[in-house]
């Protein structure tokens, strides 16, 4: 669940204020650290992974070497990390779906809780629910109307079945009594295309894959599932305010290790990533981008695993996906 900016922010100062107990004194392995981002180099996730590698290792004085192992929704990179020594010198930066709706719908190499530990959450992107320039929706509200009218009823593009995209879809369908037809794709690009011309009715995707559509009026944005109103729009409702509070789930990235770490090298993985997070110039670089800074403990950043793992179980259970 994506909260506000100032919480994490608030949350962060106090715990990094208080944070000299001689556990923190502990120092890293001065061995460079391998940090997997389970997509794609030159991915927007790519890039700002970077960002936060880099000024870690200058606070350091440490190498951070990126190393990305896309594939798999994710199982290449944390299976890797899995199999790796739990002394602070391989990471994962992973999104959330590989950690909290995977586990529900197919066997995987990898136990959230028994092989890893959650380090930190890092940042998460502004999800919106879009819709074509053409379509006759002007809100949610509209749009289960424009649901009831329509022969056949409404459909729906995402990544695929189980992606955090065809759940909150379906949500929506479920919550709202109205028939949706879902239609998977293989590629952001042709989605949004078919959003765009009107071919497909609606979606939720991110600001940064289609903010130039947006731009361009070829979509319209009827709510963002974050949970204040994006300074990039501000006349966009959230779905709370649209009257769908439950629909307040994202896509967002967290830092994990392996499962036996010491506590004083993830507390201070935690303190440095973190940190990075509260850098002004970095805030506003993820600000211009539609993507949020996330800032948590480990025991915050656990919890809130555990607790979307549990949402995501209910959906892929009353939606019929739990072990596809």
């Amino acid at each position: 669940m994506l909260g506000t900016k100032a919480t994490w922010i608030l949350t962060a100062a106090i715990v990094l204020g208080i944070w000299a107990g001689p556990a923190q004194s502990q120092a890293l392995s001065k061995r460079p650290i391998t940090l997997i981002v389970v997509q794609p180099a030159g991915s927007a996730v790519d890039v700002i992974t970077r960002l936060y590698a880099d000024a870690v290792s200058k606070s350091l004085g440490q190498a951070i070497v990126v190393d990305n192992r896309p594939g798999g929704g994710g199982v290449i990179g944390l299976q890797n990390l899995k199999q790796s020594a739990p002394d602070g010198t391989t990471l994962v930066v992973t999104a959330n779906g590989p950690l909290t709706i995977a586990p529900w719908m197919r066997k995987l190499p990898y136990d959230v809780n028994d092989d890893f530990e959650i380090v930190a959450t890092l940042f998460g992107f502004l999800q919106f629910l879009t819709v074509s320039a053409e379509s006759p929706a002007t809100s949610i509200a509209s749009l289960i109307s424009y649901a009831k009218e329509k022969p056949g009823g409404l459909t729906y593009s995402s990544l695929g079945v189980g992606s955090i995209t065809h759940l909150l879809c379906a949500w929506v369908g479920k919550d709202s009594g109205t028939v949706m037809q879902h239609a998977p794709y293989n590629s952001t690009a042709q989605y949004l295309l078919d959003i765009a011309t009107n071919r497909i009715d609606f979606t939720f995707a991110s600001y940064q894959s289609t903010n130039s559509l947006w731009h361009d009026k070829k979509i319209k944005y009827l709510a963002t599932t974050s949970a204040a109103r994006s300074p990039l729009t501000p006349d966009v409702p959230t779905t709370a305010e649209a009257g769908f509070p439950k629909l307040r789930y994202g896509v967002w990235f967290a830092l994990l290790a392996p499962k036996g770490t010491p506590a004083a090298i993830v507390d201070k993985l935690n303190e440095q990533f973190q940190q990075v997070s509260l850098d002004q110039q970095i805030l506003q670089r993820l600000t211009r981008e539609g993507i949020e800074a996330m800032i948590t403990t480990p025991t915050e950043a656990k919890a809130m695993v555990t607790s979307e793992s549990t949402v995501m179980k209910k959906l892929a259970d009353e939606f019929g996906l739990a072990g596809k």
